[in-house]
């Protein structure tokens, strides 16, 4: 009797040690279950774990081990398990019920696991709460979903849609007891998982405030920390945030990169061929397509299949003829992840200068959001050219207000007119020009240099331009108060880019590689003349028109030559009206900028790596001369320069004359832009000092803090450190002011 006492009471201090170091669920059953399996199920972060015991004698025992509370599932399995497929039918039968697991002892009394009472742990004691407010409404929906089960199944539509108003009501009032519950218990797992389910779409200005009110505890669970990432992912993707760019191959294989679609509204859709809802949805998505896609709107799909044949089946047979891409990772897609898309169909309408309108529009709602914001057009330029080829590609360009960039190829041929329609926000300067025509690009060894292209003022009124295609930068052109202004200098300027671009034409055409051309020095001085006539015509133009919208668009294009006292006192001649214009606040910037490194002033200290990782330090070049040249492997001006600079510090270093490049590279990895930038330096022969900005550039933007916005733009300091002189693009300034401080 001893022993058996004893052997008792060592049972239960392994049960208590088990309780306080893991879990222990006892289960007594009820019925006709005896030799079946209990399944136990559940979640630790991205791990899915399992176990099961049989049932002896009508008890079962599982005990394991968790890092905190989940929700679990425990199933009782029947003898003979049924192999087929699952339908909506088994799962409703299933002799299933999900609990909270934490480490702890539970108990499961019942008939079966449908019905059986299942109790321990504090989480499990507020899901048991949660499930006694609920079961009037779940009473009440159950015989409800089961007429619309049956409806379904008779395909019966008409008798759904007159029960759903019913079931959504009764959802409404689950989801206000819910929320009830979270609000009253914001250090409970329940809480969590409740605000988790609600999370497949978040709708951030609905989660954000319940996720901030949880306890600090359970935001450091993992599903806690998993959902917080989840909700700054959101955030970056929230209405009135930037469209995050990627790049994805179409249904031909071929990259499509959301960027390329700048410029226009865009829906960017998620789907899948299996998924019912987004097929049900495609026929009004269609509908808007149709209406608007000659308006300056495009679709970008994004498929989350991961087998090609049935993705391209599904766009044939919906007829959904715009731009598909998908990489066939199924759920995995990197584009879903980047948006965090959990659950489809998802959409995100885009503006014309990437910034995110609205978020999963259905049905009407995205013909009626796009008819609010795609209003009637308003400009009309017409264009008539002689000698346009069927090869080349007529565009139009202007920068939008508030910033962006819009490119617009869409035309219809009326008469012999290109006519191109759209709307501006106020008077734009833009360009017209013609792609893949010979006459207006140059290839280089370097690459294509694009030729000149036509500038006029686009307002939201009828414009013609009619002249020649390989002088289209010479055109004449018609309509709009502010182009009749821009009439009084356009000969002038036109007159000076043509024998500038004729110059450069024949100096490529007539140069041979190996030689010191003469042509490519007369070239130089041409438009180092040209560009001083062109300088001083516009300034003129400022001082005598500053009320003139023309007069803010040549300083808006100015900024970058002029240096701070010239481009400050320009400024300031400008009418009231134009300095608080929109176009007009990158001036100001620029201002802002260039006054903190203007001549004179001490400059900015600059710690960045070099080819081989070696700090450089701008302070320890005190007590020589410096040129900080700021360039990038990608810029043909800054490549030009090279040779010139590599004889100026051949000629120099030896009487105290130090380089530091710095370079800006535009590749979309930091890998990438240190690739590109060795190659350069291996290629030009720089033997001076070469430091990458885009490295580290989170801690010190050199280009951003000494206002650098033009490449090749070049910077001398003296022995002291101050500013001496400033250069943009690669005159012979810089050698009258060297040959000064040198005498040689």
């Amino acid at each position: 009797m001893l022993k058996i006492l004893i052997s008792a009471v060592f049972s239960l201090l392994a049960i208590a040690a088990n309780a306080q170091n893991g879990f222990l669920i006892k289960g007594k059953i009820t019925g006709q279950h005896e030799g079946q399996k209990v399944m136990l199920n559940y979640s630790l972060g991205s791990q899915r774990l399992k176990d099961s015991a049989v049932i002896k004698n009508g008890s079962f025992l599982l005990k394991g081990k968790v890092t905190e509370a989940v929700k679990a599932q425990l199933t009782l399995k029947p003898l003979m398990e049924d192999k087929g497929p699952m339908t909506m039918e088994k799962m409703n039968a299933a002799d299933m019920q999900e609990f909270f697991l934490e480490n702890n002892t539970f108990n499961v009394e019942g008939s079966s696991i449908k019905t059986a009472k299942i109790t321990g742990g504090a989480a499990q004691a507020d899901y048991l709460l949660l499930q006694s407010q609920l079961k009037p409404l779940q009473d009440k929906m159950r015989p409800l979903s089961q007429k619309m089960q049956q409806y379904l199944q008779e395909k019966n539509d008409k008798a759904g849609d007159e029960l759903f108003p019913q079931l959504r009501a009764i959802r409404l009032d689950m989801n206000k007891v819910e929320e009830t519950f979270m609000h009253k218990h914001p250090d409970s797992y329940v809480t969590l998982d409740l605000l988790d389910s609600r999370s497949g779409v978040i709708d951030v200005e609905k989660i954000s405030p319940l996720y901030q009110a949880l306890s600090a505890r359970i935001k450091a669970s993992l599903k806690g920390k998993a959902l917080g990432d989840r909700l700054k992912v959101a955030m970056k993707t929230d209405v009135g945030r930037p469209a995050i760019n990627f790049v994805q191959n179409d249904t031909e294989g071929k990259p499509v990169s959301l960027d390329s679609l700048k410029g226009k509204y865009v829906l960017l859709d998620f789907w899948a061929s299996w998924c019912g809802p987004c097929r049900a949805e495609n026929p009004n998505v269609v509908k808007a397509y149709n209406k608007f896609k000659d308006k300056n709107f495009e679709i970008i799909a994004v498929s989350l299949d991961d087998k090609k044949e049935p993705w391209l089946k599904a766009i044939e047979t919906d007829g959904l003829p715009w731009i598909h891409v998908s990489d066939l990772k199924g759920w995995k897609n990197t584009v879903a992840d980047l948006y965090d898309v959990r659950a489809v169909p998802q959409n995100f309408l885009i503006s014309p200068d990437g910034i995110i309108l609205a978020k999963n529009l259905r049905g009407e709602e995205l013909e009626k959001k796009l008819g609010e914001l795609i209003v009637q057009e308003s400009y009309t330029l017409k264009v008539k050219l002689s000698d346009v080829k069927s090869n080349y590609t007529p565009y139009i360009a202007y920068a939008k207000k508030g910033g962006g960039y819009v490119v617009d190829t869409a035309y219809t041929k009326v008469d012999g007119w290109m006519v191109f329609k759209g709307k501006v926000a106020e008077p734009t300067l833009a360009n017209f020009g013609l792609r893949k025509n010979p006459a207006l690009a140059i290839v280089s060894g370097r690459g294509i240099i694009p030729g000149p292209s036509l500038q006029l003022f686009l307002t939201n009124e009828e414009i013609k331009v009619e002249g020649n295609a390989d002088q289209v930068y010479m055109a004449k052109v018609d309509g709009g108060m502010a182009n009749a202004e821009w009439q009084r200098i356009k000969s002038r300027l036109n007159e000076l880019e043509h024998q500038g671009w004729i110059a450069m034409k024949s100096a490529h055409d007539t140069f041979k590689v190996g030689q010191d051309s003469l042509v490519f020095k007369e070239l130089s001085v041409l438009r180092e003349k040209n560009a001083a006539t062109d300088k001083q015509l516009k300034l003129d133009f400022i001082a005598q028109y500053p009320g003139s919208l023309v007069s803010m668009y040549f300083l808006l294009g100015m900024q970058n030559t002029l240096n701070f006292e010239e481009l400050k006192a320009a400024y300031n001649k400008l009418g009231d009206a134009h300095k608080k214009s929109g176009f007009a606040q990158g001036i100001t910037t620029k201002i802002s900028n260039m006054e903190a490194t203007a001549i004179g002033k001490q400059a900015i200290p600059i710690h960045k790596k070099d080819i081989n990782g070696k700090l450089v330090n701008l302070e320890t070049l005190k007590g020589e001369y410096v040129l900080v040249d700021f360039w990038g492997s990608w810029c043909g001006p800054c490549r030009s320069s090279h040779p010139h600079l590599k004889s100026l510090y051949a000629k120099y270093k030896s009487a105290g004359f130090e380089i530091l490049g710095i370079a800006q590279e535009q590749a979309q990895s930091l890998e990438a832009s240190r690739k590109a930038w060795l190659k350069a330096i291996q290629e030009d022969g720089i033997n001076w000092m070469q430091v990458l900005n885009n490295e580290g550039i989170d801690q010190f933007d050199a280009v951003k803090a000494y206002g650098v916005t033009a490449f090749p733009t070049k910077i001398l300091l003296d022995k002291e450190g101050r500013i001496i002189a400033r250069y943009v693009g690669d005159g012979n300034e810089l050698d009258v002011k060297l040959k000064e401080i040198f005498g040689k």
